[in-house]
């Protein structure tokens, strides 16, 4: 059995990977496109994701049983894995916490006009500008863990929180969410949003979730984060609800193009806040999915159910 490895891996997780593989040999790709796919050519599974959706479609998926991810979405691998009975699994649920928080801290910079201060801090200037007039609502789109993690947070500021989901309003109930509908009816909500999270998987049934229409329900002041991925929202739409000048801001973590082009206007209008996507960056030391791959590669070796598995017609 041939395991590829598509990242780094420290010391101590290749030991750890060593020992649940037993005699199966563990090939770690150097970052090129050449050694990766030399490394994933004949092998059983793949971890990691560096170089992956370059070289999928550039080999015989011939005898690929499981590939896992290091990232929570998987929309750009699922249409280049050939065999449909190869196991794609993800790391859904490790970067709840950290995202969550981070999708807060977009929210709170834009209404308390913490990103025009720092502006302002670099030409020293001291002014103070109101906050921006937004309804104390919340609309967060998708309530999985993130989702579930946002809501949670906001409702802790004081603000009305309602949810969309897949499968619509059901007997559980989630923290800090007072309304919960499904795919239909959630549009009616934008009118009373002062807070548009999205935070869904992306689909074909998601992809530009919000254009111009939807932006165009928003009230005064909204602002809109998303730390899912960027693929949800309409980014020229965006921009130009935003020039309006009827959108509060928007912090985004996720873009359809990343890095973010250059010549993308996102950079400098004053109201947005660029972040890298940084909500799931972690510092040196171990990383959250490794104990995952440890985990998944046992259940692999031993032919159990793996964790995380995407469903492929759902898309996640």
């Amino acid at each position: 059995m041939k395991i590829a490895l598509l990242y780094p891996p420290s010391d101590k997780h290749l030991l750890k990977l060593r020992l649940v593989a037993g005699g199966a040999e563990l090939d770690v790709a150097a970052d090129t496109p050449e050694d990766t796919l030399r490394a994933v050519t004949g092998a059983d599974a793949i971890l990691g994701k560096r170089r992956l959706a370059e070289v999928l479609p550039r080999f015989d998926h011939e005898g690929l049983r499981w590939v896992q991810t290091q990232t929570a979405g998987v929309e750009e691998f699922l249409p280049l894995l050939k065999d449909e009975r190869t196991l794609l699994t993800s790391a859904r649920g490790l970067y709840d916490t950290d995202v969550a928080d981070h999708a807060v801290a977009l929210w709170l910079s834009i209404s308390r006009g913490l990103v025009g201060a720092r502006d302002r801090q670099r030409e020293q200037r001291w002014e103070r500008p109101p906050h921006l007039t937004a309804p104390r609502t919340a609309l967060v789109l998708g309530l999985g863990g993130i989702g579930a993690g946002i809501a949670k947070r906001v409702a802790a500021c004081g603000l009305r929180v309602r949810g969309m989901r897949r499968r619509g309003p059901g007997l559980d109930t989630i923290d800090g969410v007072t309304t919960v509908v499904g795919q239909d009816g959630w549009r009616e909500l934008l009118e009373m949003t002062g807070a548009l999270f999205l935070a869904l998987p992306l689909t074909r049934e998601t992809e530009k979730i919000i254009g111009p229409r939807e932006l165009k329900r928003l009230p005064p002041g909204a602002v809109i984060v998303n730390v899912a991925r960027g693929g949800l929202l309409d980014e020229d739409a965006l921009v130009a609800a935003l020039r309006e000048g009827k959108l509060g801001g928007a912090g985004l973590d996720t873009f359809a193009t990343e890095p973010l082009p250059k010549e993308s206007p996102l950079w400098t209008l004053p109201n947005v806040l660029v972040s890298p996507h940084l909500g799931n960056v972690f510092g040196p030391g171990t990383q959250p999915w490794e104990a995952l791959f440890e985990q998944n590669l046992a259940r692999f070796v031993r032919g159990e159910a793996l964790a995380n598995l995407v469903d492929r017609k759902r898309g996640y």
